[in-house]
């Protein structure tokens, strides 16, 4: 078998894909993950949703699971066998990113020039400029659209 490897392009084929009539995406996740573009719920698509003998058709493919070699590679990722990892849902407000949280939640207001901008905490800079917000601690955090390092870590976690 094939274990961890990447299969051929004929096994990718044969993998367990989203059945929903009209799926853009059906390789990038399982029937029971493709979400409908007018109700929200999951397991069927636009094209099913008013009909209860379409949904029921999606039914013997609710079980399905992507392989391990497929699924999602993000840390703490609940239904990481529904989906790649590119299709992975922002875990504060679902919007499919690819990562644990969007650049649209991840945003701040900048407390120089108030421009709302992504911070990534994990990108740092060290200065010996101290946070404009509690005035204690030194800067590390960047704000990417303005470019602006001005807060310190506890700081940027605190902040709206």
């Amino acid at each position: 078998m094939f274990g961890m490897q990447r299969p051929n392009s004929i096994s990718l084929l044969q993998m367990k894909r989203c059945k929903v009539n009209g799926c853009r995406h059906s390789y990038a996740h399982v029937t029971s993950a493709h979400i409908c573009g007018d109700c929200g719920e999951k397991g069927h698509g636009r094209m099913e949703c008013k009909s209860e003998e379409k949904k029921m058709a999606l039914q013997p493919f609710l079980q399905d699971r992507l392989p391990a070699w497929g699924e999602c590679k993000i840390e703490g990722c609940v239904d990481k066998d529904t989906h790649v990892t590119r299709c992975h849902p922002c875990n504060l407000c679902g919007n499919v990113c690819g990562r644990e949280v969007c650049d649209i939640c991840n945003s701040k207001t900048c407390p120089l020039c108030r421009v709302q901008s992504v911070v990534d905490p994990s990108y740092t800079v060290f200065t010996s400029s101290s946070c404009v917000v509690c005035m204690e601690e030194k800067t590390l955090c960047i704000f990417r659209r303005c470019r602006h390092a001005c807060v310190c870590a506890d700081c940027l976690l605190n902040m709206d």
